[in-house]
């Protein structure tokens, strides 16, 4: 039981790393017109720390969508 429990918080955990930065990616690889942009995870890293008030409303809209 405590296994499965601990399967659920991985995967929680995993899913909302994924929601926070596949926004970031996808934006970079439409403006630099790269798909390497896309996985450059440091460049993304820092775009989202740049616009963290644009990047937290974008959020919210997905999230309200």
């Amino acid at each position: 039981m405590l296994i499965v429990f601990l399967g659920y918080v991985l995967v929680t955990v995993a899913s909302i790393a994924v929601l926070l930065y596949i926004p970031a990616a996808f934006t970079r690889f439409v403006m630099k017109d790269s798909v390497a942009a896309a996985f450059d995870a440091r460049e993304n890293f820092f775009f989202i720390k740049r616009n963290l008030g644009n990047y937290g409303l974008a959020l919210l809209a997905i999230l309200a969508a």
